[in-house]
């Protein structure tokens, strides 16, 4: 399987396959499991995993070959998001002329991919007594549908088709058992008018999947603990009504809402996202989004936040002003080809336990200032291409907690970002990382 490599300089042929040895691309396709230099594998190799978890899932792959799967999905990753990348790029009218003198262009990359899938966790048990129907401890769920009340033990197959059973005699609506492989493993009452069951072959899972163009206002599957991919490529949501979606016994919401290329107006200020472990790639792809208020979101509990706004390519305000990002261990991608984005409030950000910033801020060329005074990058081992192709950005400002002695990838850090102070083309990697009174690009800002 042969590739252009993802960073061709314009006008130049030069191909290599999947995985090459060359620094920069090698870096890209290593994962946390990977870190390991001994232990990093070769280009083949790479290309088996990729096209074997293509033919039978990601999981599968990832036990014949005797490596982690977040090496597998890590290695699938540039794919993704590179090739929805260049999809796009040529239809946006706000992309600025190509520069002759040293921009890079997007090779050709493997087609028909999906996102990333997120590493596997162990979801602790849910505390009781909320709002939304949910099972106790002993597997006992209540609750009232249509003006009836019903109660089982959801663990008991024969207690599930009674329940059933009964649903179908007094309801408008046919309902139907599914048993959740992304959230606490419940079983969950949905509208099988309102959701269908998907596959992601990528994961090798099953999950709910909201009814594209049925018009529809959403309402919570019952007992659902997971709102996994469960309104991915839904093109007709464009300002969908969320007032009854209650999100309070959500762990999972790993691209919730990814792909919904003609969404243009999002209200989630009814969101409770308390419980919320995983937020990985839920606003993935939202092309036509040009707001977001998430000021409303408890993320207290987020441990992932890898492309969370990746390609949100009309984004134009974004406010995670009361975000806590205390637990989260991932950023990477975070903000990356948010090409409308001219200004990002991270004041309150706490980055002590992320481990990951590769390309967070990559392609975000309109931006023009970043306040980083807040991060602590004590334990951040990948920093490369953190800040490459913000070309208008003047000044990261950086504060004492910025520290990168544990950073062990960093290549092209700030690749074409010329106009940062004394900006050279030869010096883009971590020796720029530093003060500019230490003789790097970033301003050190003074914390009362």
């Amino acid at each position: 399987m042969k590739l252009m490599n993802l960073f061709n300089r314009k006008g130049e042929s030069s191909e290599t396959s999947f995985g090459s040895n060359d620094k920069s691309s090698k870096a890209f396709f290593i994962s946390k499991e990977d870190y390991d230099e001994d232990k990093i594998h070769s280009k083949e190799f790479k290309e088996l995993a990729v096209t074997l978890a293509k033919k039978i899932g990601i999981e599968k792959a990832a036990e014949e070959l005797k490596v982690p799967a977040s090496s597998i999905r890590s290695w699938q990753k540039a794919f993704d998001i590179y090739a929805l990348a260049q999809n796009t790029t040529s239809s946006q009218s706000n992309k600025e002329p190509n520069d002759s003198t040293d921009k890079y262009e997007f090779g050709s990359l493997a087609q028909n991919t999906n996102t990333p899938i997120q590493d596997e966790y162990e979801f602790s048990a849910l505390a009781q007594n909320t709002n939304a129907p949910i099972q106790d401890e002993y597997g006992v769920l209540r609750f009232s549908l249509e003006g009836k009340t019903y109660s089982l033990n959801v663990n008991s197959k024969e207690e599930r088709e009674r329940v059933k059973e009964e649903i179908d005699t007094n309801s408008l609506t046919k309902y139907d058992w599914f048993k959740e492989e992304t959230g606490e493993k419940h079983w969950v009452l949905y509208n099988t008018e309102m959701y269908e069951i998907n596959y992601d072959g990528h994961a090798n899972r099953y999950h709910l999947n909201y009814r594209d163009r049925i018009r529809l206002a959403p309402v919570i599957p019952i007992n659902a603990t997971s709102c996994y991919r469960m309104f991915y490529k839904c093109t007709s949501l464009n300002k969908p009504d969320l007032n009854d979606f209650d999100t309070s016994q959500i762990i999972n919401m790993y691209g919730m809402f990814e792909s919904c290329e003609n969404l243009i107006h999002l209200d989630l200020s009814n969101f409770d996202t308390s419980k919320v472990i995983n937020m990985n790639g839920m606003f993935y792809h939202c092309k036509y989004l040009t707001q977001l208020d998430l000021s409303s979101f408890n993320t207290s509990n987020v441990t992932d936040m890898d492309s969370m706004f990746c390609l949100c390519q009309t984004l134009t305000k974004l406010d995670l002003s009361n975000f806590d990002t205390s637990n989260v261990t991932t950023m990477y991608f975070m903000f990356s080809h948010c090409y409308s984005l001219s200004q990002l409030d991270l004041s309150s950000f706490d980055t002590s336990k992320v481990f990951h910033m590769h390309y967070m801020f990559y392609d975000c060329y309109k931006l023009t200032e970043l306040d980083l005074s807040s991060f602590d990058t004590s334990s951040t081992y990948d920093i490369k291409l953190m800040f490459a192709w913000c070309k208008k950005l003047t000044t990261i400002y950086i504060s004492d907690k910025w520290n990168i002695d544990s950073v062990k990838y960093s290549d092209d850090m700030f690749n074409v970002c010329r106009s940062l102070p004394g900006f050279s083309p030869e010096k883009r990697g971590i020796e720029m990382a530093k003060s500019i009174e230490e003789g790097g690009y970033l301003t050190l800002k003074k914390v009362a």
